[in-house]
């Protein structure tokens, strides 16, 4: 077992207060917005999955539902993502999900686990889901699907997601980890819209991508919103001293020497 990992992680919260996610969440964000900002509203980008909670909280308290019945709603239900939960599938379906894997130093080999991030995260993208659903999502992001009569966003609503609000910077540390020198993508100058990276070409940000991770899991997926198309990547593995764009990254680059002579993929050099 990893020491020190999020989820094992006492933060201290007043038992006494209960136990459901959304009571953890405003616990949480109680201690976390103690804390000082490190720079200026607007000045510099530091990706931080608080955000994603403190805005899990806010819609908790503006709709007076918890955020898993608003994904539920809003989400989960309009596009019929049926194989959607809460932490790895395995601790469902242990039989027949896959287990993630860790890789431990002592023995040098991947270790199975099922442990993953506490339920209070979720807002921060602690779900998981087939890949037929994880396309349908995707698809929506891609406004392409023409037998799509509901319109789950409209247009306008996809291009505010899609644009970042302001032209700050990423902090320091983020850029030497994406510098081009590593993949020659210049991924030195994307910027960050509601939810997304972006990635600017010629005129407007057309291509889009996030990865993320759990404890043993790894996903990104990098969509071109004027292609239309997108290559999702998921593995059941995780390297902690590596961070997992690289690890992404990495194998975007493989598919692409291999693949881009034969389809057109979401990428930009």
């Amino acid at each position: 077992m990893k020491e020190g990992t999020t989820w094992l992680t006492d933060y201290g919260f007043d038992k006494k207060r209960g136990s459901a996610p959304e009571i953890l969440r405003l616990q949480y964000l109680e201690q976390t917005v103690q804390n000082k900002l490190i720079s200026p509203p607007g000045k510099v980008i530091h990706y931080s999955n608080s955000g994603y909670i403190l805005a899990g909280a806010i819609l908790e308290k503006i709709a007076g539902r918890t955020y898993e019945e608003l994904l539920e709603e809003k989400i989960i239900t309009p596009l019929d993502l049926a194989t959607t939960g809460y932490g790895p599938p395995a601790a469902l379906e242990p039989t027949s999900q896959p287990w993630g894997h860790y890789w431990d130093k002592s023995t040098k080999s991947f270790v199975a686990y099922q442990a993953d991030y506490p339920k209070f995260l979720s807002p921060a993208g602690g779900i998981h889901m087939s890949i037929k659903d994880w396309v349908k999502f995707i698809i929506v992001h891609l406004n392409s699907d023409p037998s799509d009569k509901t319109k789950l966003l409209k247009s306008s609503s996809l291009q505010f997601l899609h644009t970042p609000p302001d032209s700050a910077e990423w902090d320091f540390s983020f850029k030497e980890r994406m510098s081009s020198k590593f993949f020659g993508y210049g991924y030195l100058n994307s910027n960050y819209a509601l939810g997304w990276f972006t990635k600017e070409k010629d005129k407007g940000y057309d291509l889009i991508y996030h990865g993320g991770r759990g404890f043993a899991f790894n996903a990104m997926v990098l969509a071109d919103l004027k292609t239309k198309n997108a290559i999702l990547l998921v593995t059941n593995t995780e390297v902690s001293h590596v961070h997992p764009t690289i690890q992404n990254l990495l194998m975007i680059k493989k598919i692409k020497e291999h693949y881009s002579k034969q389809v057109k993929l979401p990428f930009t050099n």
